[in-house]
């Protein structure tokens, strides 16, 4: 009878599913520096120049430039690393080497033939790859550093619960319960968690306690992350008179991210406790760029696009296993269902402003700023409803900061054929520093670790050869992420000796070949 009932749970749990956490939203929202190597050793600071593949996802209106057809693909080889620091221990960690397309596109130009009114109506279908999703992060502890353990916030959030509500039987089962938080119920499973007994009754309360209570502890954390972020555009723009340009493109995207992670804590008394925890996300976006470039003289261009919020449809499915050692049990080993739900996600509005100086046979300075909207992101049921996920989308605006990310890029013409390039991006902190990750009562993911971002710099310098049939083009792009990571919220329940955040930092070092033939 009790596998019938796990059986049952398993297939419908999707009833009982929350969606994904602000944090885990932006993470899958925030867009990358990527593209073709010339837009990538520009820093992506092309959106009031056009005439690049890559530049069209920025503003549309880029497409407008084009004088010929043109076929364009774009290899990037990158390497991965990340180092940590949290309570005096220093790690390393990646060293991940990948070869991924970015770019593929197909720009068809067709002049009209006239110098005024609509000069030329042009088309492209091009694929960019916005973001990879690609990273090993290891973070750890000297020993017995940390004043809590995770099992003091699980013991914390499980308050209000009596023994028998998590507790296995023929007629019920704590996981198919819609007010039962999941890792209350592994805890449990895994002798972490025992209810305190009232004093005066001598009976079991609503209260919990962590089973190794007043232990010093070891915790560390690993994560490895795997996706992609994808977009296949179809454009047009028009080039009115060679001094207007106009742009809109219809996107499709495509998103997949993958994040197995395992949390540990050794205990002075020799207990452990280990938290193996997979969350896979899937599925596809569309969104509408519009645009426009305005050119006054042949020494200024000005750029303005937007960007309207995509419309994700997503699934999503996650597993927990815990593994404990503790003096109530010598190994228990306790698993999740495997959790399946479907919900739609909006991800920011986006403005992008940009500014060029062309400084004819001698190359070009160009500076660009977009604005994200992150705090204006909803979690959507899948009929579009937002009611479900009230909680999350107030806390979109509560943990979330719109993000400015600025773009300098520079170009110098060797000659007629060979120019170098460099270029700079900042993005600001998408989350605010005093944000924390707070759950509902009813999550199922077992998943309370937190990463905040603070930045992400990018840092780009590259070549380019050009005839009149064919361009090469190379570029070395560096990207650095900063970010802030806890476990667990301890503020709740351990406000005077809150949990250190480890300090992160993620770098990426890509050499970006792009290849184009123009007829």
């Amino acid at each position: 009878m009790k596998r019938i009932i796990i059986a049952l749970a398993v297939l419908l749990n999707s009833a009982l599913m929350i969606a994904q956490t602000e944090f885990d939203a932006q993470k899958l929202m925030q867009t990358d520096i990527n593209g073709t190597a010339r837009y990538m050793g520009l820093a992506g600071a092309m959106g009031a120049l056009g005439g690049d593949a890559s530049a069209i996802k920025d503003n549309p209106a880029g497409l407008g430039v084009y004088r010929k057809s043109e076929f364009t693909g774009t290899i990037n080889w990158m390497n991965q690393g990340s180092s940590s620091s949290w309570y005096d221990k220093d790690n390393n960690s990646g060293g991940i080497k990948k070869t991924t397309m970015n770019n593929l596109s197909y720009v068809m130009a067709s002049p009209s033939g006239s110098s005024e009114g609509l000069v030329s109506s042009n088309w492209s279908f091009s694929f960019n790859r916005l973001k990879n999703f690609d990273r090993e992060v290891s973070i750890s502890s000297n020993p017995f550093l940390s004043p809590t353990s995770i099992t003091d916030y699980i013991a914390y959030f499980t308050n209000g619960f009596y023994e028998p509500a998590l507790q296995l039987t023929d007629s019920y089962n704590p996981y198919m319960n819609p007010e039962m938080p999941w890792i209350s119920k592994l805890a449990y499973n895994g002798y972490l968690i025992n209810p305190i007994v009232d004093p005066k009754t001598n009976q079991k309360s609503d209260q919990w306690m962590s089973a190794m209570p007043n232990q010093g502890v070891t915790p560390s954390y690993y994560v490895r992350e795997r996706g992609y972020l994808d977009e296949f555009s179809l454009s047009w723009a028009g080039n009115i008179g060679n001094k207007l340009y106009i742009g809109v493109s219809g996107n499709l995207r495509s998103l997949y991210h993958s994040k197995m992670s395992i949390y540990n804590e050794k205990f002075s008394g020799g207990s452990s406790l280990h938290f193996d925890d997979t969350t896979n996300t899937s599925g596809l976006g569309l969104n509408l760029n519009v645009g426009a470039i305005y050119r006054p003289n042949d020494f200024i261009r000005l750029g303005l696009s937007i960007h309207t919020p995509t419309l994700y449809a997503l699934q999503r499915d996650h597993f927990t296993s815990l593994y404990s050692s503790t003096d109530s049990s010598a190994n228990a080993i306790a698993d999740s269902p495997i959790g399946t739900y479907n919900f739609n996600l909006q991800d920011p509005l986006k403005i992008n402003g940009s500014l060029a100086f062309v400084l004819g046979k001698y190359g070009l300075i160009s500076a660009e700023y977009d604005y994200s909207n992150y705090q204006g992101m909803q979690l959507l049921d899948i009929n579009g409803s937002t009611s479900k996920y009230a909680f999350e989308n107030v806390a979109m605006k509560t943990n979330l900061n719109d993000v400015g990310t600025i773009k300098i890029g520079a170009e110098f013409k060797l000659n007629d054929n060979f120019a170098l390039r460099a270029g700079y991006a900042n993005s600001s902190a998408s989350t605010k520093n005093n944000a924390m990750k707070i759950l509902p009562l009813d999550v199922k993911e077992v998943s309370p670790e937190n990463f905040l971002h603070n930045y992400t710099s990018f840092y780009s310098g590259g070549i380019g050869y050009r005839n009149s049939g064919f361009f090469a083009d190379l570029a070395y792009v560096r990207k650095v992420m900063s970010e802030s990571f806890t476990p667990y919220n301890s503020l709740g329940f351990a406000p005077n000796e809150p949990v250190n955040a480890a300090r992160v930092l993620t770098t990426s070092n890509n050499i970006v070949l792009t290849v184009g033939f123009r007829f």
